[in-house]
């Protein structure tokens, strides 16, 4: 017996294929195409319910149909059936489709080829293990709701200062702020803000390296503590590689205090703890090493570009300004000054 039903409304009958696929690569998912018409008619009929985990919904629907409306129409006609359950929106011009819906109005979007592959199905499992995780703890409080991030007992406070204000007191069983929503903010939100949380450019720029000569100190990073430094909580399948900033910052104490170093500086430890003399970080405003070391150092924050921008390049705070949005225990949002 399967584990989860998915619901893959499509119009384009050559991607009951793909649908079969999704399938055929879990052990764990029953996927039920059907074509819109057919959908709609199962909505309208009240005498049984629609019961499934996960919907996906390809976002043209009336290229191969007679159903009037984008994906986004029959998004809103599951939507009153099935308030609880995460509702996925594909396409195969995925582009398209993120600009026109919107933010938040599907739980996910993706492009079709990724839900034919292997890795797909993988994601899409670990997906609905997530969704179940913070399901289990609705109306159980705030501490059981942080369990789902995996997170250490010395994060909760930098947490309760990021996390929603609707869920102050943990998913509450009726009322604002649902397990959907809370799920969206954790995949969009808190493991792509940093703060508590730092993807490896952000935590490799704090200790003075380039991402890439980070990969050479992981292992001696997260072995040295007991507490788990790597996120490892809901979704953490959906990105990258993250550390929590208060574990990860106890490791290289730990690490100075196995070689007898002092921290000065936390942008000096990959060359004064780890030892690194190549793969240093440098402020992308100064461009070279030795300006950096003239201006204080290694850089210490990442910053944009220009506005609208990720924050990506490694600077010194001198180098950059606050944009409009920072906000509170995340770390500033930061564009580069006088960067070409």
């Amino acid at each position: 017996m399967n584990d989860y039903d998915v619901w893959w409304i499509d119009d384009s009958e050559d991607r009951r294929v793909a649908s079969d696929a999704l399938e055929d690569n879990s052990d764990d998912l029953t996927v039920t195409f059907d074509k819109p018409g057919v959908a709609l008619d199962i909505l309208t009929d009240k005498s049984k319910p629609v019961e499934y985990d996960l919907v996906l919904i390809d976002w043209k629907l009336q290229d191969h149909s007679e159903f009037r409306g984008k994906g986004l129409t029959m998004m809103g006609r599951v939507r009153e059936e099935m308030p609880a359950v995460p509702i996925y929106g594909f396409s195969d011009a995925v582009d398209e489709l993120r600009a026109t819906a919107g933010d938040h109005q599907f739980d996910a979007t993706y492009d079709a080829s990724q839900l034919k592959s292997e890795d797909g199905a993988t994601n899409v499992e670990k997906d609905l293990e997530s969704y179940e995780s913070i399901r289990h703890v609705e109306g159980a409080g705030l501490e059981p709701l942080l369990e789902t991030l995996g997170a250490p007992k010395d994060a909760y406070e930098d947490l309760k200062s990021v996390i929603p204000r609707e869920y102050a007191n943990g998913i509450q069983a009726e009322g604002e702020g649902s397990v959907r929503e809370f799920a969206y903010w954790v995949r969009n939100r808190f493991v792509e803000t940093p703060g508590p949380v730092l993807d490896n450019t952000w935590w490799a720029t704090k200790i003075g390296l380039e991402k890439e000569a980070l990969e050479n100190h992981v292992d001696e990073l997260t072995d040295v503590v007991d507490k788990p430094v790597l996120y490892d909580g809901v979704f953490d399948h959906r990105c990258d590689r993250r550390w929590w900033t208060s574990q990860a910052i106890s490791s290289v104490v730990a690490l100075a205090k196995d070689h007898g170093e002092h921290i000065n500086e936390l942008t000096m430890v990959g060359k004064d703890i780890l030892g690194e003399s190549e793969g240093l970080s440098y402020c992308r405003v100064c461009e070279l090493r030795e300006s950096s070391e003239q201006i204080g150092g290694r850089p210490d924050i990442l910053a944009a570009g220009r506005e609208g921008e990720d924050a990506d390049h490694p600077v010194h705070l001198g180098c950059s300004h606050i944009h409009h949005t920072r906000e509170g225990a995340f770390e500033d949002y930061r564009v580069a000054d006088m960067l070409e």
